[in-house]
């Protein structure tokens, strides 16, 4: 995980000179690439994530997962200028079995549950994110 935000911060650092777009881009990458990582990959679920949480084993439980697992995330970025304006367009696709999309609709009217926090901190800080209809792979938007 910290070799991923390194890496998608030393771009962003070759992209703008924009603190603050920079810290909401990144913010964005770390909340959705760890979803991509422990609900995708690792398959862990909110529920069974609030029970590691309160056993206080869930760092333990990620990397013994972890060990166990041979899939991959896959990141692309794309930078798209127009006339007046820079953008960044991040997708992060795991190899898990997806969530039902769906659901994401209720994390955006109810932002007090903290089940789906990431994904709505991340739609606030980016242009929009998009996830394919198998709900694997997101695609997001940032003006830099």
């Amino acid at each position: 995980m910290e070799s991923a935000s390194a890496w998608y911060s030393d771009l962003l650092k070759e992209i703008t000179t924009n603190a603050k777009s920079a810290y909401n881009a990144e913010l964005v990458f770390t909340e959705l690439y760890m979803n991509a990582y422990e609900h995708g990959n690792l398959m862990i679920d909110s529920s069974e994530k609030n029970s590691l949480l309160e056993d206080d084993i869930y760092f333990e439980t990620l990397a013994q997962k972890e060990k166990d697992c041979s899939k991959k995330i896959t990141v692309q970025v794309n930078k798209v200028e127009s006339a007046s304006e820079t953008y960044i367009i991040t997708q992060i696709t795991d190899e898990g079995n997806g969530f039902d999309t769906q659901i994401l609709s209720q994390i955006f009217r109810n932002s007090k549950t903290f089940n789906g926090r990431g994904v709505f901190v991340s739609r606030k800080n980016s242009f929009g994110i998009y996830y394919n209809r198998e709900g694997n792979s997101v695609l997001y938007l940032n003006k830099i």
